[in-house]
């Protein structure tokens, strides 16, 4: 039989998940939709490799062999991850794993599967990869609607590095994930120590004007920014500054002038009652 005590449980922490995100849980974005999976728990078994490739040849008389370096090895990180409905609330492990696996596939807009980037906690690891393979897929029993509750999964990715054959510059992007208290302009002043940019940055998440804990801020390298131009946004400013007269002028002179007079305040008496 259903359990509705346990029903009710697990939509509470499904609320207190949105609100309260787990910071030590991993999430991955595409960069070519911006779609994003965040994970259910902590990435377990997380594993990095890096290396080179080089050849070792023996020389007559030497105590050691001789060494060429050939070529660098991609990085590689591997790990494992499981998909978990909470409750009926809660998006479908099945859908997360389809859409997690539709990116190992090519797109057509670009002939070739999309990078994306993964995230491990709050940004410890941080790294541009494509998706090698989606392996080790197993499903745990449905449900007692019939819903697939959790899949497992192991996740292995491949550093990608992009290039162009005609010279041009090529803009790395990194993903910020917002913390509590965070917006634009804070986190613009730390990443290029300019937060008017954050303006520009907010105009590329319109779905995001405000930023709540969790929340993932695609951040493009400076020269990708550099040329933005910020424009005054707010009417009753727009014409209030500058050398020309307005009423927008006029009316921001006079209450910083009207400010700045003295004047006895009747909030408190001198007696200090």
């Amino acid at each position: 039989m259903p359990d509705p005590l346990g029903a009710t449980i697990g939509i509470g922490l499904t609320i207190l998940k949105a609100i309260f995100p787990d910071f030590r849980s991993w999430a991955m974005v595409n960069n070519l939709t911006s779609e994003t999976l965040n994970g259910d728990f902590v990435a377990e078994d997380v594993s990095r490799d890096v290396g080179a490739e080089w050849s070792e040849e023996s020389s007559l008389g030497r105590a050691t062999p001789l060494l060429a370096f050939i070529n660098g090895k991609s990085d590689t990180v591997s790990f494992n991850a499981r998909f978990f409905r909470r409750d009926i609330l809660h998006s479908d492990p099945q859908e997360r794993l389809e859409t997690l696996i539709s990116w190992v596939a090519p797109d057509p807009k670009i002939a070739r599967p999309p990078d994306v980037t993964f995230m491990l906690g709050s940004g410890n690891l941080v790294q541009t990869c494509i998706i090698d393979s989606v392996t080790g897929i197993k499903y745990d029993e449905p449900d007692w609607l019939g819903f697939i509750r959790q899949v497992q999964f192991t996740v292995n990715l491949r550093k990608f590095v992009p290039f162009s054959f005609d010279g041009t510059t090529v803009t790395d992007t990194r993903y910020h994930r917002a913390a509590e208290g965070d917006y634009y302009e804070l986190i613009c002043q730390k990443e290029y120590g300019d937060p008017a940019i954050g303006d520009v940055i907010r105009k590329r998440h319109p779905t995001q004007p405000l930023l709540s804990a969790g929340d993932i801020v695609k951040l493009p390298a400076l020269e990708g920014v550099r040329t933005e131009r910020i424009k005054q946004t707010s009417i009753a400013l727009r014409t209030a500054y500058g050398r020309k007269d307005t009423p927008q002028k006029r009316l921001r002179i006079f209450w910083f002038n009207k400010r700045n007079i003295t004047y006895v305040s009747h909030l408190f008496s001198p007696d200090g009652g």
